[in-house]
């Protein structure tokens, strides 16, 4: 469960919130970051990039953290929809979990491939939310220095940013939507009910 697929999500996002946090700072390059005195330090560029690979997982972690947290924020999430609606038509019901988060369980429990199938649509949606989150973060970094007098960034890059914001939002809403939808008809739940 936690093999590459979990890597490759944590460092995706990591990479996608370090981006995101590069305009609250002056530099661009390691030579502006790194004084001309401290020349030495250039010579070990392995070493700086598996420092560099560490701060990404590191900020992949605490970005899918961040990520998840704000989501549960934000009314109507499809998860919470289908979850409500499931427990009404599992409450009296002896045969079936109580949860749908169990049910999921269950459902991936069948075979290999519906295993598979659940855990590319987890990734998306995760992937495409941290996605939402980092747009985000970089448009209020791009903005407040914009508002600071810094030009650096055009207010194109604040549409931009805006845009994939709100697509990736949409987007993962939708994947995510239609991944408790099929969860719930595979449990056994009747496809009227959200």
């Amino acid at each position: 469960m936690l093999g590459l697929d979990f890597f490759t999500e944590i460092m995706v996002v990591g990479f996608l919130f370090s981006l995101a946090i590069v305009p609250a700072f002056k530099w661009r390059t390691l030579d502006s970051l790194v004084p001309a005195d401290y020349g030495w330090i250039k010579q070990y560029k392995p070493a700086l990039a598996a420092i560099a690979v560490v701060l990404i997982y590191v900020a992949g972690v605490a970005g899918n953290r961040i990520t998840s947290r704000a989501f549960e924020l934000i009314p109507g999430d499809p998860e919470e929809s289908f979850d409500k609606c499931y427990r009404k038509w599992a409450g009296g019901r002896t045969d079936t979990p109580a949860r749908l988060k169990l049910a999921e369980f269950k459902v991936r429990e069948r075979s290999e491939v519906l295993a598979q199938w659940s855990e590319r649509n987890r990734f998306t949606v995760r992937i495409l939310r941290g996605l939402t989150t980092a747009s985000l973060i970089f448009m209020l970094v791009v903005t407040y220095r914009r508002f600071m007098g810094d030009s650096t960034y055009s207010w194109r890059a604040i549409a931009a940013a805006l845009f994939i914001t709100l697509s990736s939002y949409w987007i993962s809403f939708r994947e995510a939507w239609t991944y408790w939808r099929l969860i719930t008809q595979l449990s056994g739940m009747p496809a009227d009910c959200v």
